[in-house]
This record gives structure tokens, sequence and C-alpha cells, in this order.
């Protein structure tokens, strides 16, 4: 290891961190655009993804008790904001 050579732990978390953004970006291509939306009757349809719309809490958890919002909803919209 050279004087100008990060740590190997800094070397090892940068490679890592680097893993998880280019996860993040994919996975925003992915759902931003028109995606695979599994339908209840089980078929695949295109469909563009739907977003929370709300900000505060209690809106999420009446939307989520509702069933209108999903765990894949909810992080998708957490993302892409």
């Amino acid at each position: 290891m050279e004087a100008a050579d990060p740590p190997q732990w800094l070397q090892t978390a940068l490679k890592k961190r680097h893993i998880r953004d280019s996860a993040i970006e994919d996975f925003v291509r992915h759902h931003s655009s028109s995606a695979e939306a599994l339908q209840t009757d089980g078929s695949n349809a295109k469909a563009t993804q739907p977003t929370v719309r709300s900000d505060n809490v209690d809106g999420i958890l009446h939307g989520i008790s509702s069933g209108e919002v999903t765990a894949t909803t909810l992080c998708t919209s957490y993302i892409c904001r």
C-alpha cells in the first residue's frame, strides 16, 4: 500500500457504495417508466408505476390499511422522489 492509496476498508466501502448506487439507478430506471405490473388476476400488463401522493404519516397509513398503497409502491415512491 502506497502512501497515496486509501486504506483497504475505505476501498471496500467505496466499492460497496458503487454497487449500491448502481443497483438503485437500475431500479429507478426500471420503475420510472412503464413497468410490468402483476395484476390481481395474475396476468402481466404494462402499466405506469403508481406513486404515493401523501407526505404525511396519517395519509400513508390510511393508504396502507385500505390496500391502496403496497410496500413496493411506497418504496418506489420514496426512491424516485
